[in-house]
């Protein structure tokens, strides 16, 4: 069970003018613990016109990672980028995700330019769940 979320910012607050345009864009970062501090990573490497923001879930499976990106991601558009550190946790559980799983996310995610850095698999299990 997971027991807390964490949740961290680093950089320029967006900003929106009058019209709702937003001078720059922002980057989400959703994961489990191995994603913790990426969001002041890529913001000291990025000064300027992004800011990135992360939210992890230590100790959480792919499904709970994404479980609120709709909610998360309801201001954003392509321009916008949202990157998934996740999977390790299934792994660990032997729960891997389902393909329909991963069109679905996909298919939530794309008003957004969504990535997928990380979803491992084992040597000895099945690329995706049946």
């Amino acid at each position: 069970m997971i027991n807390s979320i964490t949740r961290t910012s680093y950089g320029r607050r967006i900003n929106s003018d009058s019209s709702g345009a937003e001078d720059f864009f922002r980057v989400l970062i959703l994961g489990d613990s191995h994603c913790r501090g990426m969001a002041n990573i890529y913001n000291d490497s990025h000064i300027g016109s992004h800011t990135a923001e992360s939210l992890f879930k230590p100790n959480a499976r792919i499904e709970d990672v994404v479980q609120d990106a709709t909610h998360l991601t309801a201001q954003f558009t392509i321009r916008h980028h949202v990157v998934i550190f996740a999977g390790t946790n299934n792994i660990l559980r032997g729960s891997l995700p389902t393909k329909e799983f991963f069109r679905n996310i996909i298919k939530q995610l794309s008003h957004t330019n969504a990535i997928f850095v990380s979803v491992p698999f084992c040597q000895n299990k099945k690329r995706f769940a049946d």
